[in-house]
């Protein structure tokens, strides 16, 4: 039994770059969201209800991470083909936006919101981030992989080049 299609994952291939780029932009948020609730909930060591003040920090300041990801380069390079420059660019990207939160945190001053939860944040984010990239290209290339064998041709000349 099969849980997800080959057509279904092929459709999403051939989706335009634009669109790729912007479901991947929505995983990232979703997931910061979550990212940022779970840092809370671990911080004060129970689950975190946030109350009104507090969920539109959370889902604004989490949108403003999305640009700040796509201005150090995290959503250029192809999810194939990710590597260790996807995980800097992470690295660097979400260390200028908890840095960033940081500073609107002191300015803001929530009470129900403790500062040194963004450690756990910014470590958090980074680890949700590149694990899902990587699982995504492991999840493609598990799909997309050909059965045909690898071979070697040596010393066939121009008739081997043609194989």
């Amino acid at each position: 039994m099969k849980i997800i299609d080959q057509k279904f994952v092929q459709n999403i291939v051939t989706l335009n770059r634009r669109i790729k780029n912007t479901l991947l932009c929505l995983m990232d948020y979703l997931s910061l969201v979550f990212v940022f609730w779970l840092s809370l909930s671990l911080r004060v060591n129970e689950i975190f209800i946030p109350d009104y003040r507090s969920t539109a920090v959370i889902l604004i300041s989490v949108l403003f991470s999305i640009p700040i990801l796509y201005l150090t380069g995290q959503y250029k390079s192809l999810i194939r083909y990710i590597g260790l420059s996807s995980a800097l660019s992470s690295l660097i990207g979400m260390s200028i936006f908890t840095f960033l939160l940081y500073v609107f945190l002191l300015i803001s001053d929530l009470p129900e919101m403790p500062i040194n939860f963004l450690l756990i944040f910014w470590l958090s984010s980074i680890f949700i981030l590149n694990n899902t990239r990587f699982t995504l290209r492991a999840f493609l290339t598990y799909f997309l992989s050909t059965s045909a064998p690898n071979i070697l041709i040596y010393g066939a000349g121009s008739a081997g080049r043609q194989l």
